[in-house]
């Protein structure tokens, strides 16, 4: 009888996962003194596991961590400047994009979609989230110079490995493996996504320094990219764990303003999440308390509040997902990419 519950709940769990990812649109909000219409980047959003599964701890320095796949300079025939883009991205990841002397980006559209340009110590960059589902293959890159030339190339999404984890009932304070403590997951974490695709971002970056981890010391308990496997589904992890006690200190990983404080008690727990721009945001889980609050405007390194067990976990620790466009990426990875 037990078993046939867990597999009608894997069912609908796995329904509530297609509805999750149904496209959605980050709206990018205009500056106040520019009046042309907004731009609207067609996205695939989707769920952020939270089950907190406490492997045992694997302690990764951020100085051991893999570096991003390699770079290569195209150069671009008449000018200065060499576009600066990776071969081959792993999913899950996302890669960088840029020119190394004038004339500058202007416009990037990979596999079709537009993707927002920004300037970062002093270079024109943009990111291209590449969604732990995306299709393995080859897909097009075209960007536009600031001085109208056009350059397009081929770039490889590569096939991540992804380990499998053991099942992890729902905890008893949600209500069990129950169909009660079932829906209550259902329910929340939804309610949790809603909110989240309902995020405006603002129009430009607001920082200007690398992002930093939220936590003095880094030990990841789960990895980005791991499935729950149910049998018949296997539902992914697009975030990474970090062992953190409870009333352990978080800080903001970079500039930005609040776009989300709140308590969903049957799933995310208490959660905040930052806007830094341009649909960059860090979205960080299962707080013991919350130190901000909507609308607040942060600064790098500033206390945002508490690590904890609130919410769908099995025990204490931080959950911490970074979102580029939209598409759940490899927080260690991300961090990478401002390495010199």
């Amino acid at each position: 009888m037990v078993k046939l519950f867990l597999i009608s709940g894997i069912i609908a769990l796995a329904i509530a996962i297609g509805l999750a990812i149904e496209p959605r649109q980050v709206v990018i909000a205009p500056p106040q003194t520019n009046t042309q219409n907004t731009e609207e980047l067609a996205i695939i959003a989707e769920q952020i596991p939270a089950t907190g599964t406490q492997n045992p701890p694997v302690a990764l320095p951020l100085e051991t961590l893999p570096e991003p796949l390699p770079e290569t300079k195209i150069p671009l025939a008449a000018t200065k400047a060499s576009l600066i883009a990776p071969e081959e991205i792993l999913q899950g990841n996302v890669g960088r994009i840029t020119t190394d002397d004038a004339p500058f980006l202007k416009k990037v559209v990979f596999d079709g979609v537009e993707i927002p340009t920004f300037v970062y110590a002093g270079k024109p960059r943009t990111f291209i989230a590449i969604d732990l589902a995306k299709k393995p293959g080859t897909y097009d890159l075209k960007t536009t110079l600031t001085n109208g030339e056009t350059i397009s190339k081929k770039i490889a999404v590569i096939e991540r490995k992804k380990p499998l984890v053991e099942e992890v009932s729902i905890p008893e304070k949600i209500g069990g493996n129950t169909e009660v403590g079932q829906n209550n997951y259902l329910t929340s974490m939804n309610e949790a996504n809603t909110d989240i695709k309902n995020i405006v971002t603002a129009h430009a970056i607001t920082w200007t320094q690398e992002f930093i981890p939220p936590l003095t010391n880094i030990t990841i308990t789960n990895p980005y990219g791991y499935g729950v496997s149910t049998g018949a589904y296997v539902i992914p992890h697009k975030g990474t764990d970090f062992k953190a006690a409870v009333g352990t200190k978080l800080v903001a990983m970079n500039s930005g303003v609040v776009k989300i404080s709140k308590n969903y008690p049957f799933s995310y727990g208490n959660m905040v999440v930052i806007d830094h721009g341009l649909g960059i945001e860090t979205l960080y889980l299962h707080l013991s308390r919350m130190d901000v609050k909507v609308g607040d405007a942060v600064a790098r390194g500033q206390t945002i509040g508490l690590s904890g067990d609130t919410g769908y976990v099995s025990g204490p620790h931080l959950h911490l997902s970074i979102k580029v466009g939209g598409i759940s990426i490899d927080p260690m990875q991300f961090l990478k990419l401002f390495n010199p």
